[in-house]
């Protein structure tokens, strides 16, 4: 997909694509870009949490790749190496090969 952020979110992610599901052992996954993580007053709302397990530590502008895997353990993050720059479109894309790969992309 093309992007071109004005901005970096509020919350821990932003996201961009994804069939989330909150339930373990059900899969789903989501591609997001980091976030600001702020907290309120300077957010609007509190962040529902949903990621917070996944954005530890600062990841701003990065993007995020999660997916939860049908069999027993947690959900599995991957990280792009570079921030993506705001006010300029860029090319974004992640594959996932099913045994515990993840490889994402900017152009």
């Amino acid at each position: 997909m093309w992007i071109n952020p004005s901005d970096y979110g509020q919350y821990e992610l932003t996201p961009l694509a994804g069939c989330w599901n909150e339930q373990p052992n059900q899969q789903s996954w989501m591609f997001a870009l980091g976030g600001q993580n702020f907290t309120p007053p300077r957010a609007y709302l509190p962040s529902p949490g949903f990621f917070s397990f996944a954005v530890p530590s600062a990841h701003l502008g990065q993007l995020v790749f999660v997916f939860q895997p049908r069999a027993a353990g947690g959900p599995r993050e991957f990280f792009s190496g570079a921030q993506i720059p705001l006010n300029r479109w860029t090319h974004v894309a992640v594959t996932f090969d099913d045994s515990g790969c993840a490889s994402g992309s900017t152009v």
